[in-house]
């Protein structure tokens, strides 16, 4: 039996995670807010900024819930085999 619905979900969390890596990458500074101690802060935000760092937002590109969702679905679709 293959629930290729929680395959897609886990693909999705997986997609999640590498946008969170692009993002330390390239725009650390969004980050600031979840690890303060390793992303510097933004000195001068703009208005897309402080939308786009706005905590219900920061959950799409946030890769700590992802990775949760991702071993969950994972040890639950690897025991269902």
């Amino acid at each position: 039996m293959h629930n290729k619905k929680l395959d897609g979900l886990r693909g999705l969390a997986a997609l999640n995670v590498t946008i969170s890596h692009f993002i330390a990458a390239f725009f650390p500074a969004l980050l600031n807010a979840n690890y303060p101690q390793t992303f510097p802060a933004n000195n001068n935000p703009s208005i897309l900024f402080k939308i786009v760092s706005f905590p219900a937002i920061s959950v799409l590109y946030n890769g700590n819930f992802a990775v949760l969702i991702f071993f969950a679905i994972s040890g639950y679709v690897l025991t269902n085999r």
